[in-house]
């Protein structure tokens, strides 16, 4: 008989031991076992590297202040970074130089100056970045994505005058001003995109986003990240011949954490290109100076 693969387990570090290691990323490696293993804690309170050890299953975790200590433990195949959003980029640099993988929770940085250096790091380095925008790996958002490809989008033509263009331009732009007053809208090739913020004491979570078209809208529902288990729902409104037709569409009930964790499996392992990278969180931050601009 043939011997039969068996995938490797993943030994994880994790810095910053605070809400969302706790409510999230702890629970979910424990759920995937046959995968990942929490090996190594860091965090400057000793309190919360107790607390967190204690939900670790298995063989308790060591446990650290140092983030260069556990970089450099050979206990440690991926780094999971937690931390404040004044430390991740030194952290993830400190990852790449011992030549390990890392997943940085988003923000990966909220400064341009600082993720250029995590991308150079990058360049050198044997490992590689993995931002967690976790609501990118949600089935219903991947749906969605692929079912704006599937639309049939249509043709446009450019045999018009100069001074039309012009005339069309200054008066969208007269109505994009007035509507940037309360909202960031963001014009692409061939749709509008929406961006609203906003906190309010409603125990409600009410994110989502939505793409329209003439004939139909496709909207992804996301529920509360931190309570495991809720889903991401598909809402796809569109007229079918004269009438209309709604579909709610709740693909998994395995939450976007979960999803993001597998793929950061096969990102380490089966050399995997991430849906968020060094790059991609520059985007990022090119996307909010844009909020800004039209805010101010």
């Amino acid at each position: 008989m043939g011997s039969t693969r068996q995938d490797p387990i993943l030994h994880v570090g994790i810095i910053g031991c605070g809400e969302i290691s706790q409510v999230a990323h702890i629970p979910n490696i424990n759920f995937l076992a046959h995968r990942f293993r929490t090996t190594y804690l860091c965090d400057i309170s000793q309190q919360s590297l107790r607390h967190c050890a204690q939900r670790v299953l298995g063989e308790t975790p060591k446990s650290t202040a140092s983030a260069e200590e556990l970089c450099a433990s050979p206990d440690v195949d991926v780094v999971l970074i937690t931390n404040a959003d004044a430390y991740p980029v030194e952290q993830g640099i400190l990852a790449l130089q011992n030549e390990k993988y890392c997943l940085i929770e988003k923000p990966a940085s909220i400064c341009l100056r600082y993720i250029d250096r995590l991308i150079e790091a990058e360049k050198i380095s044997k490992g590689k970045v993995f931002v967690g925008t976790m609501r990118r790996f949600a089935a219903a958002f991947l749906d969605a994505v692929e079912d704006y490809r599937n639309q049939a989008h249509p043709q446009r033509f450019d045999d018009f005058s100069k001074q039309d263009s012009c005339d069309r331009a200054n008066k969208e732009a007269d109505i994009y001003e007035q509507a940037i007053n309360d909202n960031v809208l963001f014009r692409y090739d061939n749709f509008p995109v929406v961006y609203e913020s906003g906190l309010s004491d409603i125990p409600f979570f009410g994110a989502h986003i939505e793409v329209a078209s003439p004939r139909k809208t496709v909207r992804v529902i996301f529920d509360n990240p931190y309570i495991k288990g809720l889903p991401v729902t598909l809402l796809i409104r569109e007229k079918i011949g004269d009438g209309f037709q709604e579909r709610k569409i709740r693909k998994t009930y395995e939450d976007p954490y979960t999803l993001e964790l597998l793929d950061l499996y096969d990102f380490v392992v089966n050399g995997k290109t991430p849906k968020s990278g060094a790059e991609d969180a520059k985007k990022d931050l090119e996307l909010f100076r844009m909020i800004l601009q039209a805010g101010f």
